[in-house]
């Protein structure tokens, strides 16, 4: 467990035993309490995906690239589904970026790629392209943009800013 973790889980640990001293309640002492449940719940969750992210990068070959992020995918700005970090993951190659969410998953081959944008203030990534069976509006958001940048053109992909 992380040093972070143990201080928060101590910090809660004070505020649970000051709310019971000043009598606030039964009722927002159980809620404080599956709060805190909560928050230990979402660290494990995110502990056990950024373990499974670092599987697959020694896995994953230097010809790839892998990263968790957030997805639209759709038919315009309005009307689409979108996934939230950490439910979105994109797989770039030398031949084609693939990208799965919960819900499905998409793969685009290089040559069927018109575009790659900077979208967003946030630093998306729109990918335009030429394939009909896919959705023709595909935004992702990485984790960190700088790292996916880097990696679109070490394997041969250009980002239009």
């Amino acid at each position: 467990m992380k040093p972070d973790k143990i201080v928060l889980g101590i910090l809660l640990f004070i505020i649970i035993l000051l709310l019971w001293n000043f009598k606030i309640g039964v009722f927002l002492l159980v809620l404080l309490l599956l709060f805190c449940i909560g928050l230990m719940i979402l660290f494990w969750i995110m502990n056990l995906i950024a373990d499974v992210d670092k599987v697959l990068d020694k896995n994953n070959p230097k010809e790839a690239y892998t990263q968790r992020g957030g997805l639209f995918v759709g038919f315009g700005y309005w009307y689409g589904l979108r996934s939230s970090w950490p439910l979105a993951k994109i797989n770039i190659s030398k031949d084609s970026i693939s990208i799965s969410t919960l819900i499905g998953g998409y793969t685009i081959q290089k040559a069927e790629i018109t575009a790659l944008k900077r979208y967003g203030w946030g630093g998306g990534i729109k990918i335009e392209h030429s394939n009909a069976s896919e959705s023709p509006y595909i935004v992702f958001w990485p984790s960190s943009y700088k790292k996916l940048k880097a990696n679109l053109e070490r394997l041969g992909y250009e980002i239009k800013e």
